[in-house]
């Protein structure tokens, strides 16, 4: 069902401010607070290395990633990557149906506020040079649907795509 949400935005064009966008999300991704991102793809190197930075430095972090990501070599070396660091990482598809793409780019961190971010931009290497955008913002609804999304996605994934799972059993929450 819509909803509305009353907050103060901050916006990002892409690529003209890729710097400042890029600022933003690795400060708030080494925010010590529970993190969700869902994303059809995350393949950028860098951002991977801060991910299990991130992780390391005691971040709770839950990723969804599409299963289109999974098919390619190098892609799936990144998601065993951040598997093998200890990172929760689900793989999977639409709750339409499988084979549909899960096309979501965004991310969530919990706090007071929480902290919001959504927009058009893929992380991968093409998708911080491309016309994208990102919006920025601070919403106890948003976030509050956003990881109720994750938490569906995920239960689905491991219900219905358990062979396309990189983890070895399931995350904390999720019942098979």
């Amino acid at each position: 069902m819509p909803y509305t949400i009353t907050s103060e935005v901050t916006c990002y064009l892409i690529p003209e401010e890729r710097e400042a966008s890029t600022r933003e999300f690795l400060k708030h991704l080494h925010n010590p607070e529970e993190t969700w991102i869902i994303a059809s793809e995350i393949s950028i190197v860098s951002v991977i290395i801060e991910l299990i930075a991130a992780h390391t430095n005691g971040v709770p972090l839950h990723l969804y990633l599409d299963h289109s990501q999974a098919s390619g070599r190098a892609d799936k070396y990144q998601i065993n990557r951040l598997s093998n660091a200890g990172i929760e990482v689900t793989i999977g598809t639409s709750l339409v149906g499988h084979g549909d793409l899960s096309h979501t780019k965004g991310m969530v961190v919990d706090g007071c506020p929480p902290w919001c971010w959504a927009g058009s931009l893929n992380f991968t290497g093409s998708g911080w040079h491309a016309v994208d955008m990102a919006m920025v913002f601070c919403s106890r609804e948003w976030h509050g649907r956003f990881v109720e999304e994750f938490r569906a996605l995920r239960q689905h994934a491991w219900e219905r795509e358990r062979s396309l799972q990189v983890m070895k059993s399931p995350p904390a929450g999720v019942v098979v």
